[in-house]
């Protein structure tokens, strides 16, 4: 089956170099930046697979919502963010150094072998004296020169940004650039409680910098200390559900509506709905009862369809080959069933 495009995508064609080296000033009182937390929008975490991608994808973004409180400003503000989780996590996403470029690493040397062919041979090749990179360090010269350098071409209209606008807003979406590297598929896990791949983490903070002072809304919630201030962005080469997918709490469970989480189920759902956002959390289904119904018609007579289109070998989902010792994911080699399957 043709994988699916369910992330946002950014294909990077060139090596960026250079940072613009702005004057700063000093912060506005009162300023402040915190994590957007909010029961229908962002929350504390997002999980991302690349395995969802064309295989020639290296590279995609997670955006994270960071809002500003006190007066605004005449001027765009940047903003700091910062990985919490490099020092103590064994499984935290490294970032690609600043003074190592992108096309250093294995994810953009695999996308290289990959426009010449991609054979396995050319491939391992390619990447044997790559940069291991999971992201690119929020504060890269790289980074913040495209970043500018897509304000130049292309004007300020577009909803994401290392910056609080001037004038206008008091919000901005920091894209994470993400990377295909190879390590991303190959962290399987002995614990039978997680099923499949382990994935990398960032732990995502904000800083203080010479415009705004961090988490000045956390002394708001005591009994929730991380709200407001962290972030995890959990990503993997594999197979991985949406962190909502069997939640019970918050009012989100995907699992009540289409059973298990399967990659070729999911596949279906997402084809049949052209629905992009599962992280997203709801409190209200009102709205979304007669979209579900409608996708849930739609998952069935796809899955009733191929099933009799191949007699006697119905919809599964893929057999997962792991290491000596570990179990395999729940959906491995399942028969899909049912739009509401259980496995």
């Amino acid at each position: 089956m043709k994988k699916l495009i369910v992330l946002s995508l950014l294909v990077l064609t060139a090596v960026m170099s250079g940072c613009k080296n702005d004057e700063l000033n000093e912060p506005t009182i009162g300023s402040g930046i915190f994590l957007e937390w909010d029961t229908n929008g962002q929350r504390d975490s997002r999980s991302m697979s690349f395995y969802f991608l064309h295989d020639s994808v290296w590279a995609s973004y997670a955006l994270v919502k960071v809002v500003a409180s006190g007066d605004a400003s005449a001027e765009n503000r940047p903003v700091k963010l910062v990985q919490a989780n490099a020092a103590e996590d064994e499984f935290a996403a490294i970032a690609l150094p600043k003074d190592k470029s992108i096309t250093d690493t294995k994810a953009y040397k695999f996308h290289e072998a990959w426009e010449r062919g991609g054979t396995p041979a050319l491939v391992e090749a390619a990447t044997a004296d790559g940069i291991t990179a999971h992201y690119v360090a929020f504060d890269h010269p790289e980074l913040m020169n495209w970043m500018g350098q897509y304000v130049d071409v292309q004007g300020d209209d577009r909803d994401y940004k290392t910056w609080i606008p001037a004038n206008s807003g008091n919000s901005c979406k920091y894209p994470v650039l993400l990377l295909k590297d190879p390590s991303l598929s190959s962290l399987w896990s002995i614990d039978p409680a997680v099923d499949g791949v382990i994935p990398m983490n960032i732990v995502v903070n904000c800083a203080d910098n010479e415009y705004f002072s961090a988490n000045a809304r956390n002394a708001m919630n005591e009994e929730h200390p991380d709200r407001y201030r962290k972030f995890v962005i959990s990503f993997s080469g594999e197979p991985q559900a949406p962190s909502t997918w069997g939640e019970v709490s918050g009012g989100t469970v995907w699992h009540s509506f289409f059973g298990s989480w399967g990659p070729v189920k999911f596949t279906y759902i997402v084809n049949a709905s052209g629905f992009d956002d599962w992280e997203m959390r709801v409190t209200d289904w009102t709205s979304l009862r007669d979209a579900i119904s409608m996708w849930q018609q739609r998952v069935k007579l796809a899955i009733d369809t191929y099933n009799a289109a191949h007699p006697g070998a119905p919809l599964r989902e893929p057999v997962v080959q792991v290491p000596e010792g570990v179990d395999p994911p729940k959906y491995s080699g399942k028969e899909v069933g049912s739009y509401n399957s259980v496995y």
